[in-house]
């Protein structure tokens, strides 16, 4: 059987793990997964020769987005949905156009991944932060796609019975739950319980489940510890000379505290061991400062104008460490930062 390979972006997100969950469900192969740049540059006739060579693209590359796609003058609001409009055959399906409608709603607002508990999408993204390796979890998660896929055919082909409903609550692998009774989409609740519903082994089960569930305890303690760090330790500060306020300067090498310091402080700088920097603030704009560095070191630097952070290589972008020393950079930035305006 051959094999076809297909690129993801890197660190994806939930709506691109559905989308490769889809692509399986079509190409009824093995797939080899890599990994790559949302900003690679790629022509149509890149495009096309990959097509033909097996090599498939979600996410991956200027312009290829679902951001940029039109048909018919309709515009899309998730790979997923952009993925099932181009397959007629899947689009027929009602539970999968379910997918597209769930994974439209989740790019907009994170419903999905940011607001249920045990969120498939929320422990994907914590997977990767804690260096899990990324094919592993890519393919769990596809894992947790498909048995919503099968489970909701079943359901759709013959109404299971209440009983069964009661029975899943009961088995081992809801044991590894703490709290509440939330079967939402893409739940690691919803994800046992389409398992039992479709008669999987509850060995297997626990297995499947409790991946995801280690990891959700992993963050959540990883969370709880950079709050206490957050609030007792004590950090180098240097003056923003153009706003007479105060950043925070760290060396650590730790997304977890760097979240919750951007929480609690006005401006954060965390540069890592190998000298990569990450600048976040919730109070100054950080643009001009971005265009300062790109001038000096045009591929180093990356800017998320929408979470306002300027990182020299990030999780999902890697980059050689900046040559600008601290002092450089801390008079760059103090010079440069201007209020933001809300």
């Amino acid at each position: 059987m051959a094999i076809s390979t297909v690129c993801l972006r890197n660190w994806p997100n939930l709506d691109v793990v559905v989308t490769y969950a889809l692509l399986q469900e079509i190409l009824e192969t093995p797939l080899y997964v890599t990994f790559g740049s949302r900003n690679l540059s790629l022509s149509d006739d890149e495009m096309a020769d990959s097509i033909i060579a097996r090599i498939y693209t979600i996410g991956v590359g200027k312009g290829y987005g679902y951001e940029d796609a039109q048909v018919n003058g309709r515009t899309f609001g998730s790979e997923t949905s952009l993925f099932l409009h181009s397959h007629e055959n899947l689009s027929d399906d009602s539970s999968l156009r379910e997918l597209g409608v769930w994974m439209d709603r989740d790019v907009q607002d994170g419903r999905l991944t940011k607001k249920q508990p045990y969120s498939i999408g929320w422990i994907m993204h914590q997977a990767f932060r804690l260096g899990h390796n990324h094919t592993e979890v890519v393919n769990r998660a596809a894992h947790v796609v498909r048995v919503l896929i099968d489970s909701s055919r079943a359901k759709r082909d013959k109404r299971p019975d209440l009983g069964m409903h009661e029975a899943a609550k009961k088995c081992s692998a809801m044991a590894l739950l703490s709290g509440g009774d939330y079967y939402g989409p893409f739940t690691v609740r919803r994800y046992i319980r389409d398992m039992y519903m479709l008669g999987y082994d509850e060995e297997l089960m626990v297995g499947k489940a409790g991946w995801f569930v280690h990891v959700h305890n992993e963050a959540k303690r990883r969370e709880a510890a950079a709050k206490k760090v957050a609030e007792t330790a004590k950090f180098d500060s240097f003056l923003l000379s153009r706003c007479q306020e105060f950043g925070t300067w760290v060396e650590a090498e730790d997304p977890y505290l760097m979240s919750r310091l951007g929480q609690d402080r006005d401006m954060v700088v965390m540069r890592n061991p190998k000298g990569n920097i990450i600048i976040m603030s919730r109070k100054f704009d950080l643009s001009d400062v971005a265009v300062a560095f790109v001038e000096k070191e045009p591929n180093l630097w990356y800017f998320d104008s929408d979470r306002n952070i300027l990182a020299n290589g990030t999780e999902s972008e890697p980059a050689e460490a900046t040559a600008l020393s601290r002092e450089s950079l801390q008079i760059c930035i103090a010079t440069r930062v201007k209020r933001r305006r809300f």
